[in-house]
This record gives structure tokens, C-alpha cells and sequence, in this order.
């Protein structure tokens, strides 16, 4: 008898949670639709396997967009378990719940409060970052990771000028209440560019970003409008009454757009560590990219694009300095390269050429891709290769003079469709061919990777402007 009553009100409690769920979610809609919001939902099933997603990956999740006139709020949140190459992310009350000792964890996707009047945008939250002139890799900040904690304005105030400012709060300072020892070092990155636009077929700009430690803000970087260059070497002339104690790892560059309808070009540079006093050093660690875009009709385009760095781009160069490496995480080795670094995707001593073509149809689409790359030892994490971090003597560009090279050719093919109003699925297949893999001469290896998707959109004011 008591078995039965306890059955019941555990019944009737659960009526009343999916009651009081559907009365929340109605409420939602209909205050979104009472003040002026546009709303709507997406849940989305995925599962990948490449370079970084190196398991059987498997991702759901959900997606909602609420905004109004300029104003916008993004919430992603996915549950996965994704592996990060070797590395297993396991979240110990969802593994004990799926009775599973495989990884599984969920992540904010994205989670954003976004501002846009065509004018000025704003963000503040965590989402995906490209900063940088390339299409496939943008040299100072990419997505590889997924989102970041971050902060983004970018204003045009007319169409000859852009200004855009991006803080990235890679990692918190941690102190232990009990004994104030350092437990984690604050890590963030400053980006900042100033573009130029005097005519409409050119486009010129500068850019630049300041990776530091043992702070998540500094003031005078961030409230100057000064290169950050300039700030650092002025704040660090020890001859004056001003002197700060800090060594602060900037990276300069410049890029150019031509804008010759059909067809877009662009070109940029990025030089790290730059050095004001030692400008010779400055030809040694080098990225660069260059790329077209060809748009041929209105639903077929074309992309050429080609990408590299120098040997010891994005690398510590001292055992004597912080460790400024520009990867997202410096202390996890076994993290793929591809996964860890903040810019260009590849890494130092590195070369890559990408060619796709794509096609754009009003309910379908798709694109095949070839990409060629090369690379030598790339230690993003090290210090120089060299034992005890000495610095080596460069002569001229050292980039891809290693007695042994890895050289992988990728084909691959991606497609999405909608196959009905609000249910959209997409998938790619690739296949690529490694020769010298793991940078053992004369070992080769064939490897597939795939990712395949669908996704449920519901309009919530749509739905209830029905329901009401």
C-alpha cells in the first residue's frame, strides 16, 4: 500500500514539473511576443572524427536566439564527448550517471550578449573568435578551440574606417585562500586592428595583439590608443620614474583587401616578439596568408588561399621569460596543435594551400575542397628546440629546413540541405594521405574524418502567435 501511494505522488509530482516546464516555456513565448522579441530554438544532434576529434565524437545540444531591434542574446550549450587527440575531458557526475568511463562533458558553445546598430557592435560573453585577413587561417585568432571568454567592439563610423578591439580572458588568477600561494596565473590577450578603406577597391590596415600574464586587465594597454609596442617599451624603461616590472609578449602586422569585382584578394603579415630595438630579429619569426576569392555566378564561387610560419613563430623563446607562447593552453603537451594554438591553425614551421570550390543553391549546398600541407617539428611549447634554451644562430628564414618534412594531401566534401521547413542536415567526408607521418621517413598512413548533422529549428514567436 505505501509502495503504491509512493508510486502515485511520485506520478502526480511529475505531472506537475512537465506542466509547470510547458506553462514556463508558454509564458516565455508570449512575454517575447508582448514585448516586441523575436525568439527561437534549435536542438541539433552531430558527430565528427578528424584531426583533433580523434574518438567516435558525439555532440547534442540546443540553441536559442532571443533579440530585439539592435540588441541580441545567444545561448548554445551542448553536451559531448568529444577527445581533444589524447586528451580525455570527463566530468565525474555525468560519467557516474551514463555509467560511462569514456569522455563526456557538456560546454557553453556559445553564450553571448551581442549589440549591433551598423554603426558600432559589441559582444560580452563566450563565443567564436576570427580575427585576422584569411578565410580557412586567420592568423591572430581563430575558432580551434571553440568560444572564448571574451569581449569584442568593432566600429565603423564611416565606410573608410574600421576599428576593432577584442579581449580574450584566456585563464583567471587563483590564489589559495589559506596560505595566498599562487594556485593559477592570469592569461590574456589583447587584439586590435585599424583598417582603412580610401577607395572602394583597396583596403589597408595595421594590426596587432599583446599576450600577458599575472593580470586579466591592464589598464594602460587597454585605455591607449597607442601600439600596444609603444606602451610596453615605454612602460619598460627602467631608466625612468615610471618603470613597471613586466615582460609582455607583442605581435605587429599588416594586411591589404583589393575588392576587384568578382574577384577579392588579400595579403597579411604577422610578426611575433616584436622587438623596436632589435628590428633585424623581426625577419625570423614570421606568419603570413594570401587568398582570392573568385565569386564566378551568383551560386558558384571559388577559393584559393595559402598560409605559413616560420620555425619559431608562436614560440617561447627563453627559459628567462613567462611563458607567452601563443597557444590557448601552454601546459597541456599532449593537446593536438590544431586544437591549441590561438592563430593560424597549423602552427610554426608550417606551410598549407587550400583550393575549394563551392556551390549555393537556395534550399542546398556544398563544396569540395583540396588541401595540401607541410611541416617539420613544431614545438609551440618549447623554447627555441634548443636544450637549455639557448637561442640558435639563424641565417635568413628558418622555415621547413628540417632533414625530414610531413606532407598530408586532403580531399573532402561538404554538403547541407534543408529537407524540410525547419530541419536542416549537412555532412563532410575527407580523406587524407600522409607521407613521412609522424616525421619518421618513409612511414605513410591514410586517414578518413567525417562529420554529420541535423538541426530542428522552432520559431517561437511564430509558435505562439498559433497557440494564442
Amino acid at each position: 500500500m505505501l509502495q503504491s501511494e509512493v508510486k502515485t505522488r511520485f506520478r502526480s509530482e511529475e505531472v506537475i514539473m512537465r506542466r509547470a516546464v510547458v506553462s514556463c516555456f508558454l509564458l516565455f513565448c508570449y512575454v517575447s511576443t508582448l514585448f516586441g522579441l523575436e525568439a527561437s530554438l534549435s536542438f541539433y544532434l552531430l558527430s565528427k572524427h578528424d584531426k583533433v576529434v580523434r574518438n567516435f565524437g558525439l555532440a547534442g545540444g540546443f540553441h536559442t536566439e532571443v533579440y530585439r531591434d539592435d540588441l541580441q542574446i545567444v545561448l548554445d550549450w551542448q553536451l559531448r564527448n568529444f577527445q581533444a587527440g589524447d586528451f580525455k575531458i570527463n566530468f565525474p557526475l555525468l560519467a557516474g550517471a551514463f555509467k560511462s568511463d569514456k569522455p563526456i562533458y557538456y560546454y557553453p558553445q556559445e553564450s553571448f550578449l551581442g549589440y549591433d546598430n551598423g554603426t558600432s557592435q559589441f559582444k560580452i560573453g563566450y563565443f567564436p573568435l576570427n580575427e585576422g585577413a584569411g578565410h580557412h587561417y586567420p592568423l591572430w585568432i581563430s575558432d580551434n578551440s571553440g568560444a572564448y571568454p571574451a569581449i569584442r567592439f568593432e566600429w565603423n563610423p564611416e565606410h573608410w574606417f574600421t576599428f576593432t578591439n577584442a579581449i580574450l580572458f584566456m585563464r583567471q588568477g587563483v590564489q589559495d585562500w589559506k596560505s595566498e600561494n599562487n594556485l593559477q596565473t592570469a592569461k590574456t590577450l589583447y587584439y586590435r586592428k585599424a583598417g582603412f578603406r580610401p577607395f572602394y577597391c583597396w583596403e589597408f590596415g595595421f594590426e596587432e595583439s599583446m599576450l600577458f600574464l599575472g593580470r586579466t586587465l591592464d589598464l594602460p594597454y587597454l585605455i591607449s590608443f597607442f601600439p600596444y609596442q609603444s606602451m610596453q617599451e615605454l612602460r619598460n624603461n627602467f631608466d625612468a620614474p615610471w618603470k613597471e616590472k613586466f615582460n609582455d609578449n607583442g605581435m605587429i602586422g599588416f594586411y591589404t583587401k583589393f575588392y576587384l569585382d568578382p574577384v577579392d584578394v588579400y595579403a597579411s603579415v604577422f610578426i611575433d616578439d616584436f622587438n623596436p630595438t632589435n628590428l633585424k630579429a623581426a625577419n625570423n619569426k614570421l606568419a603570413w596568408n594570401v587568398g582570392l576569392k573568385w565569386l564566378i555566378t551568383d551560386r558558384i564561387s571559388l577559393s584559393l588561399e595559402s598560409a605559413g610560419a616560420s620555425k619559431y613563430t608562436y614560440q617561447r623563446h627563453s627559459l628567462s621569460v613567462p611563458p607567452y607562447m601563443y597557444v590557448r593552453y601552454e601546459t597541456e603537451a599532449t593537446l593536438p596543435i590544431e586544437y591549441n594554438m590561438i592563430g593560424y591553425r597549423y602552427g610554426p614551421n608550417s606551410g598549407v594551400f587550400n583550393v575549394e570550390a563551392a556551390y549555393r543553391a537556395d534550399r542546398w549546398g556544398g563544396s569540395v575542397n583540396y588541401e595540401f600541407l607541410v611541416f617539420g617539428k613544431r614545438a609551440p611549447l618549447e623554447q627555441w628546440d634548443e636544450h637549455g634554451g639557448t637561442m640558435p644562430v639563424l641565417t635568413g628564414l628558418p622555415w621547413l629546413n628540417d632533414p625530414v618534412l610531413q606532407y598530408e594531401n586532403t580531399i573532402g566534401l561538404n554538403l547541407y540541405g534543408d529537407v524540410l521547413e525547419n530541419l536542416r542536415l549537412n555532412g563532410s567526408l575527407g580523406i587524407t594521405f600522409v607521407k613521412n607521418d609522424g616525421l619518421e621517413k618513409g612511414k605513410s598512413d591514410t586517414r578518413f574524418s567525417f562529420a554529420f548533422g541535423a538541426q530542428v529549428k522552432i520559431p517561437l514567436t511564430a509558435l505562439i502567435d498559433r497557440l494564442w
